[in-house]
């Protein structure tokens, strides 16, 4: 997604959001779902293989950085929604 940066996106349209009708799980694939258990598992201080960051892969690493990155971007706007 464009993030809002492109009015011709199929998916947002240029509003750097969209709607989602229905369950959001069933957008997701099972890869994503491992990402996602991975990155819960991660903020915990456990990770599926014995030895921490340097025993994973760099798909894991990856896929955690960025879920816990827009975890704290979603946290940040509903903190500031609340505010407001």
């Amino acid at each position: 997604m464009c993030e809002g940066a492109d009015r011709e996106c199929e998916c947002c349209n240029g509003v750097g959001t969209f709607e989602i009708i229905g369950c959001p799980r069933e957008r997701l694939g099972a890869d994503m779902y491992e990402a996602l258990f991975a990155a819960e598992q991660a903020d915990e201080g456990m990770w599926p293989c014995a030895g921490g960051w340097l025993d994973q892969t760099r798909n894991c690493i990856d896929a955690v950085r960025f879920i816990q990155s827009d975890k704290a971007h979603w946290e940040i706007e509903r903190l500031g929604k609340a505010d407001g």
